[in-house]
């Protein structure tokens, strides 16, 4: 009996089948308490979506029915009117006493003369937009007027080369390049050669330029590999934040607070052990000299300064001021090298550009010239 039932006297079995089921009721209880409670969820969301469109809509109709009703009161206003003309019409009793004289003929065309008038001034315009233009550019742009600008003589020009030789290209890039460059080099060696002979030591050429981004650090470059190719020594020191090149002579140095108290190569590369004599040329390219002070001692020791400046940019007068202060650091003249030039402005040095003309192009330029001898 003990075993059976509870100390109240309940049936142990029956009282277990009723806790399990109370136990399963309390549990789906619960279950349907969540899911109602996921139901409300969604239907707040739905409910904070369209509830607005509620409001948004009602002004639409609104404004809708504000359109549509100013629109039929137009409308209404303007019958009222066409009939309060045509009863005006019909109840007048004037009578026309003159009536207009109309043209038996048509007036006279003038399109020929505007088509002569709009000729002329098709004409006429872009031809003075490029004569002003002309007068008001400022820049460089060709070797003569860079040579008159800046009062230097010109040592070298250089278009803009691309980065690669494309076969639509109808001028020989390659070929100007070698050529521009070889008179660079021929202008240096000439100029090196006309000065006093040194003792010992090697042949010092300066690169320098007023501003940054002139691109001496390219023709820099150029100029000391076309030398080491025909088998001569060179060194080249460069700051740091030009390009770095793995040839063992090319040396960077740092532009700090102590640069323009710098004296010599090794004291600038900071390598003790550098030996200027074990070189026939040291090329030193220098910050724009309008944006760090250069070693004044240093540079007065270098027998060759190459001035590096694009041909579309304008010459100031901080320019030529800090031009004019270098060349009172240094005993020589130094030399102009243009770069970035249109291609066609290099006649003057180059001589004849070669590129792919048509029979026509080559025909009209012999008659221009006045050059049969050759073709054009």
């Amino acid at each position: 009996y003990a075993v059976n039932r509870t100390p109240e006297g309940l049936e142990a079995k029956e009282l277990l089948n009723k806790w399990l089921n109370h136990v399963v009721e309390v549990e789906q209880a619960f279950a349907r308490l969540g899911v109602l409670k996921v139901r409300q969820a969604e239907f707040d969301v739905i409910y904070a979506k369209f509830a607005p469109w509620g409001s948004k809509i009602k002004r639409m109709e609104r404004e809708i029915d504000v359109a549509e009703k100013a629109y039929l009161e137009n409308l209404h206003s303007f019958n009222q009117a066409k009939l309060h003309q045509y009863n005006m019409m019909m109840s007048a009793n004037l009578k026309v006493v003159d009536p207009p004289v109309l043209p038996v003929k048509p007036a006279a065309s003038k399109r020929a003369m505007l088509i002569v008038v709009a000729f002329l001034a098709g004409f006429m315009m872009p031809l003075i937009v490029a004569i002003v233009l002309e007068f008001m550019d400022g820049t460089l742009k060709n070797p003569l007027r860079a040579s008159e600008v800046v009062g230097l003589e010109v040592a070298g020009a250089f278009p803009k080369f691309p980065e690669r030789q494309k076969k639509s290209d109808k001028i020989d890039y390659e070929f100007i390049k070698e050529r521009s460059f070889g008179q660079l080099l021929q202008q240096i060696k000439l100029n090196l050669r006309a000065q006093a002979p040194k003792a010992e030591g090697p042949r010092r050429i300066a690169v320098i330029s007023t501003r940054s981004n002139e691109g001496k650090s390219h023709l820099a470059r150029e100029v000391v590999e076309r030398m080491r190719k025909g088998g001569e020594k060179v060194a080249y020191l460069f700051p740091e934040a030009s390009q770095p090149s793995p040839h063992p002579d090319d040396m960077s140095y740092e532009v700090d607070h102590r640069f323009f108290e710098m004296k010599n190569e090794a004291e600038l590369t900071g390598n003790q052990g550098f030996d200027p004599n074990a070189y026939q040329y040291v090329f030193l390219e220098l910050p724009g000299l309008l944006t760090e002070a250069y070693p004044v001692e240093l540079a007065a020791q270098y027998d060759l300064s190459l001035l590096v400046a694009r041909s579309n940019r304008t010459w100031n007068a901080a320019d030529a001021k800090a031009l004019a202060t270098f060349q009172q650091s240094i005993s020589h003249t130094p030399r102009l090298a243009v770069n970035l030039l249109k291609p066609e402005t290099l006649e003057n040095s180059l001589g004849e550009i070669p590129k792919r003309r048509s029979r026509m192009r080559r025909l009209g330029k012999k008659i221009i010239l006045f050059d049969f001898s050759k073709k054009a």
